[in-house]
């Protein structure tokens, strides 16, 4: 006499635990979203961002104006005129908030010497040292507050803290 199935097998069940999980990780990554890590992101491009102009000014690859950096609150890259060399962080399309410390007031834009040091140019156009006690970009704008921070000493060393 034949015995009628009660049930599931292990290997049903674990197959169904298996789907059940990976749904879960997909539905919780769409509810997430990216936002959470913004911070996170923009401090990493912008890090690259830096060398990359930085680079380029110490070998004198590109004009004066695409060889410096602009900051401010929600704007951070080369010059709208040199976009096309390293594309910039905006609040608009990177939910940029971005706090800087360490810079002159009325600052908002630093180039880099032969050396990757950085500077800018005051009234008289005459290049004044910047970062001499160290920078500081703390990159913001998610709903959970956390937040990330882009740090460059005197020298134009740029790290992550």
């Amino acid at each position: 006499m034949a015995r009628t199935p009660r049930g599931f097998t292990l290997v049903e069940l674990i197959v169904v635990i298996v789907l059940i999980g990976i749904i879960s990780v997909v539905a919780a990554t769409r509810l997430i979203g990216r936002s959470s890590y913004d911070p996170y992101l923009n401090r990493d491009q912008a890090i690259a961002m830096t060398r990359q102009i930085q680079v380029a000014s110490m070998n004198s690859e590109l004009g004066q104006d695409c060889r410096q950096l602009v900051v401010s609150a929600d704007y951070f890259g080369s010059p709208v005129s040199c976009a096309g060399f390293v594309h910039p962080l905006t609040g608009a399309s990177d939910n940029l908030a971005l706090s800087v410390t360490g810079l002159p007031d009325g600052v908002n834009s630093m180039m880099f010497n032969l050396m990757g040091q950085p500077y800018y140019l005051d009234a008289g156009n005459t290049p004044q040292r910047l970062c001499l006690r160290g920078c500081r970009f703390v990159f913001g704008g998610n709903r959970s507050g956390e937040q990330a921070v882009m740090a460059m000493n005197k020298e134009g060393y740029v790290y992550a803290e």
